[in-house]
């Protein structure tokens, strides 16, 4: 069952995208505060009890922290959550057998959120904190438009995983699979079953090829 927390986890991961071309764009940024983390780590191993001291006072540390470290703390924070939900997606079990239906593409629903919502973002000034609050709190708008409507199947993340993102043309239910369309109309005809999911609370549901058994 997926709840408002995996839907959260599915709208961070639908931005995967976003994320990694923002650190190809800041790449030398990028290797600086990775250097940056590792040389702190060290720092307080040899010297923990200081830096203890100055957790005291948070607030002093919140206002030292430049706007680029925030950007890159919260974008590999992004990063670990959607490998997190990746991998959550591909671990799913409770697969069940079910006659298959005939579906339509719905691909154009997923380039007009990437180009609505994805691409504008890549223009983010990471030196000025004004303009990443702005950013910040248009991301954390879209999420809740996102996980109030069951917008999970806008992921172009699936797209690029090589899974398509279906409509049942008889329930008009939306459909996530790694069947082509032509694939399940021939199912269809041939009274073939495939594995399905369903994500009981959005009404979405997940069609899976079956691994093949080695002889």
């Amino acid at each position: 069952m997926f709840g408002k927390f995996t839907k959260l986890g599915f709208y961070i991961l639908s931005y995967l995208p976003l994320y990694l071309m923002l650190l190809i764009l800041n790449f030398q940024e990028s290797l600086k505060f990775i250097t940056g983390v590792f040389s702190k780590i060290t720092a307080f191993s040899n010297n923990g009890s200081s830096y203890l001291n100055r957790l005291k006072d948070p607030l002093k540390i919140v206002v030292s922290v430049s706007s680029s470290t925030w950007f890159f703390i919260i974008l590999f924070l992004l990063i670990v959550i959607s490998v997190v939900v990746l991998i959550k997606f591909f671990s799913l079990k409770g697969y069940k057998s079910t006659e298959v239906s005939l579906y339509s593409q719905v691909g154009e629903d997923i380039m007009s959120y990437v180009v609505t919502y994805l691409t504008p973002l890549l223009s983010i000034d990471i030196d000025d904190s004004g303009i990443l609050i702005v950013n910040l709190i248009l991301f954390g708008i879209i999420g809740i438009v996102y996980t109030k409507n069951n917008l999970i199947y806008l992921n172009p993340v699936f797209i690029v995983l090589g899974y398509n993102v279906l409509r049942d043309n008889n329930t008009q239910g939306l459909i996530i699979t790694n069947y082509s369309v032509w694939d399940l109309r021939e199912y269809h005809e041939d009274d073939k079953k495939v594995l399905s999911y369903k994500m009981d609370d959005s009404g979405l549901i997940l069609i899976k090829k079956q691994k093949s058994k080695k002889e």
